[in-house]
């Protein structure tokens, strides 16, 4: 790998570049003047000794670019690259303060030639914090100042090669990966936004037990700030082991998908494991596009295969002690039962909560108190979004002497419940539960102690088909529920009340509209009405007119009058 180039190979000639020669206006040369404490500590960094040129300068208040400048190559020296940091903004001031203040022509060249070297000592220090687009930014302004430095050009070309790495040095902590030998065993934290190159392959292990039901699936994505024409075939292919500890040549699955844009999943379901040992999950792709993916698998052993961390507890006697909290995911399989106690401590509550998947097989739950007196049975069809819930205080245990009660008619697959006569109560691996509830006297005996716990069993079973995966939980209620329901509720309430607001508007406008129609109605008639009334004036009027003519003789007067009406008479008789 490239090192940064400190000058051009030696620390002595770094040196040599950060003290050059006389500095008029700014103090002295350390390297030709006769000041001890500084060539104390130039002698010693030529002689590699960074701790004895740090120990030189200490005390020394001399406020120069040249002791600035000397002290941060004594401590990047010595790997203290915050301190050095610190010199080098001293020297940064003194410099933009001269600048500033500047006396003489001449002074310029030497500005320049320090600015240099604190463009170079910056840069140096930038890179040896990893800092490399800061390390770039002063490699470029040591080249403005001097374009022949060969050495910054080189750490500028390092530091944007660090910055901008090619996929192969980007590799994650996933590695090596690349063949099917070397493939590490699947973990879920080095399954997450991994990285494929192009031309690269990604292997994983998987071990499987036989008859297993095994799906892998992976979600592949381009990364962004490629260029068009980085697109990628990606082909997922599983592999069954074979003796000797090596895979199959040939792919058991195999699915291929073209990423060009967005995410895009590949999928792989093998429908029964054949051979137990070591499976290898390979993925690969053609094309230039860099490619980030997570591989998940699923495993599960079908029924009858294969058993549950809390078995045995098929029967009532193996029950095994629920506690709050919720247990790892557990398997139900047809004519093999699941038992289990939750003790609820007296004076409290408890809710029990059996979340299973609704597109499987069917599953049951059925309560008992401590004698094995069914309380409440549910399932399948009882369930919302794949969960049954009960409470373990709002139910009331039957007495010894009261007959069971019959499970609920919408419990199709409640199994029938236990006979156990109350001298012989379920076995618990915590505690005796018939021991653990008191008599009515042991009421009386027990006055002023705390009251204890009261246990509860519960049957899981799946009455018919391919079974069920589920999880149980206990936990206490939640003090909000009420709280949440009143808001509900209330919210409720202001919906029905904006809509019946709604409804009344919409009315109102309904009857406005009416009364507008009615309205333009009535005056439509009015004007016929008067339109009418004039048409027959003005053919009564017309009439009159045509009368009093009859009686009279030709008047040609009347007769020009009556020409220049709208509608002339006939005149044959006039």
């Amino acid at each position: 790998m490239r090192q940064p180039v400190t000058s051009p190979s030696s620390p002595s000639r770094l040196i040599k570049w950060l003290l050059p020669g006389a500095l008029l206006g700014f103090g002295f040369n350390p390297m030709v003047c006769h000041q001890s404490d500084v060539e104390r500590a130039q002698l010693a960094l030529k002689a590699g000794e960074a701790q004895s040129a740090t120990e030189a300068l200490t005390g020394l208040e001399l406020d120069a670019p040249e002791v600035h400048l000397t002290r941060a190559l004594a401590l990047y020296e010595q790997e203290k690259y915050p301190e050095a940091s610190v010199s080098l903004d001293q020297v940064y001031r003194l410099i933009s303060d001269a600048k500033a203040t500047q006396r003489a022509p001449e002074s310029e060249a030497q500005l320049t030639l320090l600015s240099h070297r604190l463009a170079v000592l910056k840069g140096l220090v930038a890179m040896a914090e990893e800092r490399w687009e800061d390390a770039q930014v002063e490699w470029l302004s040591a080249l403005k100042l001097d374009p022949s430095d060969e050495a910054s050009q080189w750490n500028y070309e390092l530091a944007w090669f660090k910055s901008n790495p090619p996929c192969p040095m980007r590799e994650d902590d996933h590695e090596p990966d690349d063949t099917a030998l070397d493939a590490p065993a699947w973990s879920e934290e080095k399954s997450k936004e991994r990285l494929l190159c192009p031309g690269a392959q990604d292997h994983y292990s998987f071990e499987l037990q036989e008859n297993a039901i095994f799906t892998l699936r992976a979600t592949v994505s381009l990364l962004p700030d490629q260029d068009e024409e980085a697109t990628r075939e990606v082909t997922l292919s599983l592999f069954e082991p074979v003796e000797g500890g090596s895979t199959g040549v040939a792919a058991i699955a195999q699915q291929s998908e073209h990423v060009k844009g967005g995410s895009t999943e590949l999928k792989l379901n093998l429908p029964r494991v054949t051979k137990a040992g070591q499976w290898v999950a390979r993925l690969e792709g053609v094309g230039l596009g860099e490619v980030t993916y997570s591989l998940t698998p699923e495993v599960d052993m079908p029924c009858p295969y294969g058993e549950d961390e809390l078995e045995p507890n098929n029967m009532i006697s193996e029950a095994k002690p629920l506690s709050d909290g919720e247990s790892p995911p557990l398997k139900s399989c047809p004519g093999d039962d699941d038992w289990f106690i939750a003790q609820v401590p007296g004076g409290e509550e408890r809710s029990l909560q059996v979340s299973f998947d609704p597109a499987r097989g069917p599953l049951s739950v059925v309560l008992y108190n401590q004698l094995g007196a069914p309380i409440k049975a549910l399932n399948s069809v009882d369930a919302k979004e794949g969960k049954l819930t009960f409470s373990l205080t709002e139910v009331t245990a039957p007495s010894p002497s009261t007959p069971n009660p019959t499970p609920p008619s919408g419990a199709p697959y409640a199994v029938q419940p236990p006979l156990l006569p109350p001298s012989a109560p379920p076995a618990s691996p915590q505690a005796d539960p018939a021991q653990q509830t008191p008599s009515a006297g042991a009421d009386d005996a027990s006055a002023g102690e705390e009251p204890k716990p009261t246990p509860y069993i519960i049957q899981v079973s799946s009455p018919e088909g391919e079974g069920n995966r589920y999880t149980i939980s206990v936990s206490p209620p939640n003090e909000d529920e009420g709280d949440d329901q009143q808001d509900q509720q209330d919210k409720q309430d202001q919906q029905d009340k904006q809509d019946q607001q709604d409804q009344q508007d919409q009315q109102d406008q309904q009857d406005q509209q009416d009364q507008q129609d009615q309205q333009d109605q009535q005056d439509q008639q009015d004007q016929q009405d008067q339109q009418d009334q004039q048409d027959q004036q003005d053919q009564l009027n017309l009439q009159q007119m045509i009368d009093s003519l009859d009686q009279q003789q030709k008047n040609p007067q009347l007769e020009k009058a009556l020409k220049r009406l709208p509608m002339i008479p006939r005149m044959e008789d006039y």
